[in-house]
């Protein structure tokens, strides 16, 4: 039912989205993708340090969010949702919290303070992933608390009850396109990430609770992406036209990680999108993130031993 419903949705956003305005979407993510790959504008944002920095990211998630709105004008109910009070003021406290966690190092600095740079930078390692978890989950939770929880369940985490099994077979579907990407060069250098905190003295529950940590980070990443910008922002039908400008913001998160991963980024996202919009749940999709994570973690390990043979 999952994929016969997927299917539908996916053809109902390609038909409804004119021919120019696909074209315009996906030239804003490949004009941004070449400038950050090629020209070196992710080198750029990561020199930056402080308020700078900040201002940063808060500029490219904005144009990336507000550039696809724009482009999706012409829809009523897309001109309706700029009119609305509540969606402007919660879409800017979604680009402001998520430039927060790209660009904060408070959690460095506190950790340089105590430690001595080696073992800082292990430590740091070891906690980064959770701490960027707590810079969404803990605002976000907060507004929900005080703005939305007699309205809706907290931001797509319902719903848990629904067969996880078509989401499984989904996630198989990804084994083999992983397999692939683990013969690229970029793919393992970049992965595994737990290379991060590897010395020699780390031991097998150091290594789990990093793996651990790193799954949590990709909870944090569905509830606001998926949870946050389409179920808290929701306004009837309206929510499918935000898929897009959440996929072409969750492309910009991801450049810095192999190219292959930046672009499919964008198609990924949409399908998550129309997965929450389908069940307004984002179980789903957590179970398909973290997966694709683990994935691509066995993948780099199995990638850098075949390489170091």
């Amino acid at each position: 039912m999952l994929f016969k419903q997927l299917i539908q949705d996916l053809k109902s956003l390609l038909y409804e989205i004119a021919i120019i305005r696909w074209f315009l979407l996906l030239l804003v993510a490949s004009t941004t993708t070449y400038i950050c790959y090629v020209k070196g504008g992710r080198v750029y944002i990561n020199n930056l340090e402080g308020w700078w920095s900040f201002l940063a990211y808060v500029i490219v998630y904005a144009f990336h969010y507000y550039g696809a709105i724009f482009i999706l004008l012409p829809f009523k109910k897309v001109k309706e949702l700029l009119k609305d009070v509540r969606f402007v003021l919660y879409s800017v406290i979604g680009i402001l919290v998520f430039a927060t966690r790209s660009s904060s190092s408070i959690h460095v600095n506190l950790i340089s303070n105590w430690f001595d740079e080696a073992e800082a930078d292990v430590i740091n390692y070891k906690f980064k992933y959770l701490i960027r978890s707590c810079y969404l989950l803990i605002p976000l939770t907060i507004l929900w608390f005080i703005n939305d929880r007699k309205q809706q369940p907290l931001y797509g985490f319902t719903g848990i009850n629904k067969s996880l099994k078509p989401y499984l077979i989904l996630l198989m579907c990804m084994v083999p396109l992983v397999a692939v990407a683990s013969t690229q060069s970029d793919f393992i250098a970049y992965y595994p990430r737990i290379k991060l905190i590897m010395q020699p003295d780390v031991n097998m529950a150091e290594a789990i609770w990093f793996e651990f940590a790193y799954g949590l980070d990709f909870i944090s990443i569905e509830f606001f992406f998926r949870g946050f910008l389409l179920l808290a922002l929701i306004n009837g039908e309206a929510s499918k036209q935000l898929i897009l400008p959440m996929a072409l913001f969750y492309l910009s998160i991801h450049f810095g990680k192999p190219m292959g991963e930046a672009i499919s980024s964008f198609f990924g996202g949409t399908i998550l999108g129309l997965i929450t919009y389908r069940s307004r749940s984002i179980y789903g999709g957590i179970m398909i993130h973290m997966g694709i994570a683990w994935l691509m973690e066995a993948g780099g390990v199995i990638g850098n031993m075949i390489l170091n043979k």
